[in-house]
C-alpha cells in the first residue's frame, strides 16, 4: 500500500482552506502490514506516518479546520456480506480470484463487527503493544470498520481535534451514530 506524501496532504489542506470552505477535515492513517524483522530493525514508515498526522493536524490548525486523525490496525475484511453501509457489494468481491482468502475476509467481517476506539497519545493498539510485540498478532481493522470511523467523524461533534486509534474487535453489529458519538467522547482533544 502506498500511502500520500506529507507535502502533498498539506498542500492540499491549506489550498481547501484558501478558499474559506474548509471546515473540517478526517484523516485516515492505516498501518502497513510488516514482517516481524521489519519491526526488529526500526520502522521509518511508522515515523513517517505520525509525521504525515502532525503535519495535517497543524495544517488544519493553520487554516481554522477541525481535524480528526483516524488511525487503525492493518486493513481487513471488507467483505459483501458486512452490515457496514460503505461496503463495496458482492459483485466485487467475487471477482478476487483466491476464493480461501476472499471467504477469510468475509469471516473476518462476519465476526469482528466491534470497535475499540482509543486516544492514540496513551493508546498501544495500533502498534501492537497489547498483542504481543514484534512477533506478536498485529492488531487489525476491518476495512468497512475503518469507513464507519471516517464517515462517523465528519458528522460526530465528539470527533473534532482527535487522534484516535481504532481497531477491530469481536462483536456482532456495527457500531450506530451514537455509539461512535460516545466512542469519540471518550477520547481527549489533541
Amino acid at each position: 500500500e502506498k500511502f500520500l506524501q506529507t507535502d502533498l496532504v498539506v498542500a492540499f489542506v491549506k489550498q481547501i482552506g484558501k478558499m474559506g470552505n474548509l471546515k473540517r477535515v478526517t484523516f485516515l492513517s492505516a498501518e502497513r502490514a510488516r514482517s516481524p524483522l521489519e519491526n526488529m530493525f526500526g520502522n521509518t514508515e511508522e515515523e513517517e506516518r505520525r509525521a504525515r498526522e502532525d503535519a495535517t493536524l497543524s495544517a488544519c490548525k493553520e487554516v481554522g479546520a477541525e481535524c480528526t486523525v483516524v488511525r487503525t490496525g492493518v486493513l481487513r475484511g471488507g467483505g459483501s456480506k458486512s452490515d457496514c453501509p460503505y461496503n463495496l457489494g458482492q459483485e466485487v468481491y467475487m471477482r478476487i480470484i483466491d476464493s480461501v482468502s476472499s471467504i477469510e475476509e468475509e469471516l473476518f467481517d462476519l465476526n469482528q463487527r466491534g470497535a475499540e476506539v482509543t486516544d492514540a497519545a496513551t493508546s498501544t493498539v495500533t502498534e501492537g503493544g497489547k498483542f504481543g510485540g514484534p512477533f506478536g498478532k498485529k492488531s487489525e481493522t476491518a476495512r468497512t470498520t475503518a469507513a464507519a470511523a471516517v464517515a462517523e467523524a465528519f458528522s460526530a461533534e465528539s470527533a473534532a481535534d482527535k487522534v484516535v486509534d481504532v481497531v477491530s474487535v469481536e462483536g456482532t453489529e456495527s457500531l450506530s451514530s451514537a455509539k461512535w458519538a460516545d466512542a469519540y467522547s471518550s477520547v481527549a482533544v489533541k
